[in-house]
């Protein structure tokens, strides 16, 4: 079971972050109440849950679990973490570098609506 605190600890780690260095971010007194919060022996009040998502660049729908079993890999987490540090014209060159990689066969998906076959 994907825990808050699992998904706390996740985005921490992802962000490269001690649990001290989190701690003194948001405003709590001490490393202790992030290893209780990762290991759900309580829980962070709705203020602190903002501060964790600015903090750890997540959105709260991630870290409350609002989607279900809709989750943030590590991966996507760094990737995104990487997307938000570039400026406008980056931003704009990478997704015109997405957008011809999914432009390749592979990543076509058949649209079985109008009567195609999928192959």
């Amino acid at each position: 079971m994907n825990t808050l605190g699992k998904r706390i600890k996740a985005a921490r780690e992802s962000a490269g972050l001690m649990q001290s260095d989190l701690a003194s971010k948001i405003g709590v007194k001490s490393a202790g109440v992030i290893s209780n919060w990762e290991t759900d022996k309580s829980k962070p009040d709705a203020d602190k849950i903002v501060s964790l998502c600015n903090v750890l660049g997540v959105s709260c729908s991630y870290l409350l679990d609002y989607y279900g079993s809709t989750e943030v890999s590590s991966c996507e987490a760094s990737l995104l973490n990487k997307i938000r540090s570039l400026d406008e014209l980056d931003i704009a060159k990478l997704d015109g570098f997405i957008d011809g990689l999914l432009s390749d066969d592979k990543y076509k998906k058949v649209d079985m609506s109008h009567g195609e076959k999928a192959i």
